[in-house]
């Protein structure tokens, strides 16, 4: 990790790359969905132990970076716990979300989705800050959004350009903005010439647009 981010510090402050960067002012998210249970089993766990290794040698090139973790999606108890965990043991610049509007059930139809919306977009990220809070009290740490968006199976991907995805998007949105605890959002769309649309991230320049 140190090696990568010296690597691109050193590419913005060279101009490099094709826009104007500064490391600085980018977020690093360390690793992607620790979600199986080796990552929370030792104590302190792995991630943890992880985290607070890459942290201090992120800072050390770019002390302005915002770095954090872990990809929660904040459903369920033992999502509670291994934040806890990981809000007791380190110290993180932001916590990062990975939303879907069909994590409630795999299966649901796209109107259940809809009503999901708020309860996903708003009502969660009001009870994650709150879970924040508890133990990070009188600490300003970021919510943002990692990954969102109406769908994640690849079977629906062909479907990522419709009226619906498009009326989902602009709901999610709206509660985020009202919930006023999202730093910034980015959302998966189908983004190749495959048949299914493919899968990749959509965002734009962080610099740009808190939400």
């Amino acid at each position: 990790v140190e090696i990568v981010v010296r690597h691109y510090d050193d590419a913005c402050k060279n101009n490099e790359l094709i826009k104007p960067c500064n490391v600085n002012n980018w977020y690093f998210e360390i690793w992607n969905e620790p979600y199986t249970k080796i990552w929370w089993e030792d104590n302190p766990p792995r991630y943890v132990t992880l985290f607070n290794t890459v942290y201090p040698k992120i800072k050390a090139i770019a002390p302005g970076a915002k770095v954090g973790g872990y990809g929660t999606s904040f459903y369920s108890e033992t999502n509670e716990n291994r934040l806890k965990k990981f809000l007791q043991n380190s110290q993180m610049d932001f916590i990062s979300l990975h939303h879907y509007g069909n994590m409630l059930n795999h299966y649901r139809s796209e109107e259940e989705k809809m009503q999901d919306v708020k309860f996903i977009h708003y009502d969660l990220i009001i009870a994650l800050r709150d879970f924040i809070k508890k133990y990070k009290p009188n600490q300003e740490i970021e919510i943002i959004e990692g990954e969102y968006n109406s769908d994640y199976r690849a079977s629906y991907m062909p479907h990522l350009d419709e009226q619906f995805t498009a009326a989902w998007y602009a709901s999610a949105l709206i509660w985020e903005i009202k919930s006023q605890e999202i730093a910034f959002e980015m959302f998966y769309s189908g983004t190749s010439m495959l048949a299914d649309g493919g899968f990749g991230m959509w965002s734009i320049n962080l610099d740009l647009w808190p939400v």
